[in-house]
């Protein structure tokens, strides 16, 4: 029956549940139902905003550019009126070679 959509299948499962929980049990399981669902949502919201701020702060392991470094902000005024340029990492040593015998 098209249009009528799946309300039907809601409709069995509700009679079922209500056959094997009784009518005095059902408003407990749909307390605890929600509660579930409440905590659910927290702590995935929780976990991607941790991740968020996360990937917004560079660490030791944040890859940088070839020939770059990353300075951290300044922490106190002094500093932020006094820009510093970063700094480019020493260039490689060359490989010695070693005689083969």
């Amino acid at each position: 029956m098209p249009g009528l959509g799946h309300w039907w299948v809601l409709l069995i499962l509700a009679a079922i549940a209500l056959i094997i929980f009784g009518p005095s049990r059902l408003p407990e399981l749909g307390a605890g139902l929600g509660k579930a669902i409440r905590e659910f949502r927290k702590a995935t919201t929780d976990m991607g905003d941790a991740l968020k701020e996360e990937a917004h702060k560079p660490g030791e392991t944040t890859p940088t550019a070839v020939g770059t470094t990353y300075t951290p902000p300044a922490t106190s005024n002094a500093d932020a009126t006094a820009p510093t340029a970063p700094t480019a990492p020493p260039a490689p040593k060359p490989p010695s070679e070693t005689p083969k015998a």
